[in-house]
């Protein structure tokens, strides 16, 4: 992503609409993220890719990634300081109500599925090991359910909140 984002500069475009329809529809957004520094990467990416799983939680997930990360989570201001910060690592970025983290990751620091894998922890949802992997547990009626509700969201997104790239815009997510 931190390549991603020099690149593109309508990115904090993409994230500012995202982020407002999820805060509009759902009350909260937090973001993970794991970015790749491109080929030789040992985050389990073999691109260098944006691959942003955005969550309806204010901050629900924070203790679970705490718990993973600790203290080498360091705060980040922008989606500039991310792109800057991390542009030949490998990393992780957590992003909720209360600002945003980011940590360089080397392997095996990060579980395939990592983000999903934060939410079933968190919300007990996991009755067998990696039950919450979409790879194992493909469910075509789930998908369909989420669609149909991202659709409405988008339909109907007339909303004014919204983060830009700036993590730390008040009244949104920060």
């Amino acid at each position: 992503m931190a390549s991603f984002i020099a690149a593109r500069p309508d990115t904090a475009a993409v994230v500012h609409d995202l982020t407002r329809t999820y805060l509009r529809g759902f009350g909260g957004c937090t973001v993970i993220e794991h970015g790749s520094s491109g080929s030789g990467s040992r985050t389990n990416a073999c691109i260098d890719h944006a691959h942003w799983h955005l969550f309806p939680y204010v901050d629900e997930l924070r203790s679970i990634v705490d718990d993973d990360y600790g203290t080498s989570m360091k705060l980040v201001g922008s989606l500039a300081e991310l792109a800057q910060a991390y542009a030949n690592a490998d990393y992780l970025l957590y992003w909720d109500t209360d600002g945003a983290r980011a940590t360089a990751l080397d392997a095996p620091t990060l579980l395939p599925q990592y983000a999903r894998s934060v939410v079933a922890r968190r919300f007990n949802m996991s009755a067998e090991p990696y039950d919450w992997d979409w790879a194992l547990r493909a469910s075509d009626e789930v998908l369909v359910q989420t669609l149909a509700v991202a659709r409405r969201l988008l339909a109907t997104d007339n909303a004014s909140v919204g983060c830009g790239s700036d993590f730390k815009s008040a009244g949104e997510i920060r």
